[in-house]
């Protein structure tokens, strides 16, 4: 189960495209099962931020609560209400849910590691370039509103030159979709 607050600071997104990779490994193997494959799409290849109100009409999030006290509250009562349930049950309803909607352990581990063995000096290079702009923190403006933000990794502040456009052409040339 997903809960966030409707916190202007509370930005969901998938950025691993951004630097070259192939989001997976777990949380974006889910995705497309989450809002859809269209969706997903265009938060992976874009590495857009998503605020919690549209990241709840998609289903990325369970809900969306106006305070952080009012997410506690809904999550405890929650929380109490399972406990009342025979464990048994609660444990046979999950493990048949996730048999049917997730990959198992064994594929998250083998994406986890083709990722790895397809890094690239590019791929690297921007990762590191990541952490210099972020200074290594997750609480900064880069890492804080990084859909748009990522134009940093790039030299621009806007969607890119032509050189640029050309080569995410040719990049993306061979997907369900045409970007230029």
């Amino acid at each position: 189960m997903r809960f966030a607050t409707l916190s202007p600071s509370v930005q969901l997104a998938q950025i691993e495209t951004s630097f070259g990779l192939n989001a997976g490994a777990g949380g974006a193997l889910q995705l497309s099962r989450l809002i859809g494959l269209g969706r997903a799409f265009e938060y992976v290849f874009s590495s857009k931020d998503i605020d919690a109100k549209t990241a709840e009409q998609y289903g990325w999030i369970n809900r969306a609560f106006p305070t952080s006290v009012e997410m506690y509250s809904y999550v405890q009562s929650l929380a109490q209400r399972i406990a009342l349930f025979p464990v048994d049950g609660i444990v046979a309803s999950k493990t048949g849910m996730n048999e049917f909607s997730r990959p198992d352990l064994e594929t998250i581990v083998e994406d986890a590691q083709d990722k790895i063995a397809a890094l690239t000096p590019e791929m690297v290079a921007l990762a590191t370039k990541f952490v210099e702009i972020t200074g290594n923190q997750s609480i900064g403006k880069v890492e804080l509103d990084y859909g748009d933000e990522v134009f940093a990794l790039y030299n621009t502040s806007t969607t890119g030159s032509s050189k640029q456009v050309t080569r995410g052409c040719q990049a993306v040339w061979n997907m369900p979709f045409r970007v230029c």
